[in-house]
């Protein structure tokens, strides 16, 4: 069983409507991927958002289709998409 730290920031942190909580990701392997998975279910409301946003685990981000294994205690980061000019 893997927890992790989960940190919502911006409009993750709105949508979700927490800033940080921790989540069990369950037996077996945890990744990347998995962690969606898992917030999907849980927030069914933001499963699209959830989707298609960055993470960072342990201030490292994650990038495009890229997975990484999870393991206990990691710090994962919601990043919401960031526009500039």
């Amino acid at each position: 069983m893997v927890c992790v730290k989960v940190l919502y920031f911006a409009a993750a942190r709105e949508l979700i409507g927490v800033r940080e909580e921790v989540l069990d990701l369950g037996p077996g392997e945890a990744t990347t991927e998995s962690f969606k998975s898992a917030l999907e279910v849980k927030y069914p409301h933001a499963a699209q958002y959830i989707r298609g946003i960055t993470l960072a685990v342990n201030l490292e981000y994650i990038l495009g289709n890229d997975t990484r294994t999870l393991h206990e205690n990691d710090e994962v980061a919601l990043i919401p998409p960031i526009s500039g000019g």
